[in-house]
């Protein structure tokens, strides 16, 4: 017995050896891995930064009012009238709001935009990593990599968007990691280990909770796996479990969307069928527009304006490189479906061109229409594309690395110098005049606001609710409890509503619902002074009480 107590023993203290040398294998592996792509990400990391004191000293962070929207909605989540998950489902899928929740609540972050900026510069040096681990894929070729995965992935549009609190860079690094991971998966002979197939179901299903996009990529992503089974003559019960495992981790978190929309907003087809959707904002701006600068049913007007965008936003010297090597690409030695692979990174392209030409969404280029940039960042989506074709290219053709390098560095600092075409239409949504009426109206309210409850719709007020000194959690708008929200709109005596703020556009479009239910009501004549007025708002204050008077009605101008 005591023979079997010192074997144990001997046993045991022999342990902390392998185990230090297991701790030795892994910090190895981490630490003395691929250098290249440690610098990939050390550069990434470098640049990210660089490049967000630039734009925060020009002002240009937050110029996006869908950037302060998302701030705003991460901020509503832990500080609201009624804060939760209820303040994240809306029309927008909710992973960028979700992640900048947690450093929202620093005031500082918040204030200055970084809560929002951090994650998606964050994920920027993640999709730089992985742009040069897809290139290191297809080539084995670390310089071809390096030029493709970072130099080129890095340009002046994505640099600006990767800024600011928008979802165009994290949508775009989800599917780099999807393409990645797929193709992991197909290098396999037998597609026996599921742990690549399951990262890519993954990160396709987060990229379908960052923009709806990602839903449209499901389809392409799912026909690869089908195809590569079909090519491997693999069994029809394993591909019916592969297929249903991938279609599963994808469509779990879809469902589970539908479902929150349907249990706080009463529809699950919210984001589609509402009024603050994004098919009828563009409707509405498409209603508005000369006939030979609408879209809709124009196929060559829609495939120009996407091109375009996709042409400025790559850079022009970047997207030919990278089109010569993705046609080298598709026409080389791989196979069928590794091949189609390389099409998923590009399906946005045909994506968007659908869209502008079925009337779901819109999109103004200054050159094509006059005057006019919205929409024009969606370009920055061909990116991915573009970078693997530059990366493949220089593999090919060795003795252009060099020359490669410096065309796409040159690529992008034309691009910088001649106007980032995303941030010209993030200035335009700085210095249109709803951007003016809402600094006129933050104005006022700095001037006259003192305490009391406000009620006003946060949508298209978004910058109103950042910026104005009143506290979020004195605010009744839509995402609060239905019942109490009915009731300040109908009787906000009761709901000891203080101050009201309506919107009613001066053409007679886009009038809230405050505006539909309160206006001209005797409760609002009867309780409340017109205190503030112009181009289309009206700000009412409550009479009679020991808030301070305003003496006179004060316009409202976008000067």
């Amino acid at each position: 017995m005591q023979a079997n107590s010192a074997a144990r023993i001997e046993k045991r203290n022999s342990q902390p050896n392998r185990f230090k040398g297991f701790i030795n294998i892994q910090i190895e592996f981490k630490w003395t891995g691929d250098k290249v792509l440690h610098v990939v990400i050390l550069l990434a990391g470098i640049t990210s930064a660089a490049s967000f004191v630039y734009f925060y000293q020009e002002d240009m962070i937050l110029a996006y009012g869908d950037a302060i929207a998302r701030l705003t909605m991460s901020r509503l989540a832990t500080n609201s009238v009624n804060p939760g998950i209820e303040q994240l489902i809306g029309v927008w899928p909710p992973l960028p709001q979700a992640v900048m929740v947690l450093l929202s609540i620093i005031d500082p972050l918040y204030e200055t935009g970084l809560s929002g900026s951090l994650v998606i510069m964050t994920s920027f040096v993640v999709g730089a990593a992985y742009m040069y681990k897809l290139v290191l894929s297809f080539t084995n070729d670390k310089l071809a990599s390096f030029i493709g995965g970072f130099v080129a992935f890095s340009t002046a549009d994505m640099l600006f968007l990767q800024s600011t609190p928008m979802s165009e860079v994290p949508f775009t690094t989800f599917i780099v990691m999807t393409t990645y991971f797929t193709r992991q998966w197909m290098l396999q002979e037998d597609l026996g280990k599921l742990k690549p197939l399951c990262l890519a179901a993954a990160t396709l299903a987060a990229a379908c909770m960052t923009r709806y996009e990602g839903w449209v990529g499901f389809i392409p992503f799912l026909s690869v796996i089908a195809i590569t089974h079909w090519q491997r003559k693999i069994s029809y019960k394993k591909t019916e479990d592969h297929l249903f495992v991938f279609a599963t981790i994808v469509g779990g978190p879809i469902l589970a969307w539908l479902i929150l929309n349907l249990q706080y907003l009463g529809d699950p087809l919210f984001f589609m069928n509402s009024e603050f959707s994004s098919g009828s904002i563009a409707r509405a701006a498409l209603a508005g527009m000369n006939e030979s600068n609408r879209s809709i049913h124009n196929l060559p007007l829609s495939i120009e304006l996407y091109a375009r965008s996709a042409f400025d936003t790559v850079g022009w010297i970047t997207a030919s490189l990278g089109i010569v090597g993705v046609t080298l690409l598709f026409f080389s030695k791989q196979n069928v479906a590794e091949k189609l692979l390389t099409l998923c990174l590009l399906y946005p392209f045909v994506f968007f061109i659908a869209s502008l030409y079925f009337g779901w969404s819109a999109l103004w280029h200054p050159d094509v229409i006059e005057g006019s940039n919205w929409g024009t960042r969606y370009g920055v989506l061909m990116t991915p594309a573009a970078a693997l074709g530059v990366g493949y290219l220089v593999h090919k053709v060795r003795f252009i690395q060099f020359p490669v390098f410096v065309l796409v560095i040159l690529s992008t600092g034309i691009t910088w110098q001649g106007g980032i075409l995303s941030a010209g239409e993030a200035l335009q949504n700085k210095t249109n005049d709803d951007a003016r009426i809402h600094a006129e109206i933050t104005s006022f309210l700095d001037e006259h606001y003192d305490r009391g409850i406000v009620v006003m719709n946060r949508f298209g007020n978004e910058p109103i609710f950042y910026k104005s000194p009143v506290p979020l959690n004195k605010i009744t708008y839509e995402g609060v409890e239905q019942d109490f929200w009915n009731q300040a709109l109908t009787n906000p005596i009761s709901a000891h509503v203080d101050w009201i703020i309506m919107r009613g556009h001066p053409d007679g479009r886009r009038q809230d619902e405050i505006w539909r239910t309160l206006r001209g009501s005797p409760t609002l004549v009867e309780h409340y002074d017109l205190v503030a007025q112009g181009y289309g708002y009206e700000i009412y204050k409550i009479k009679g009480t020991d808030l301070p008077a305003i003496s006179e009605t004060h316009p409202i101008n976008p000067t």
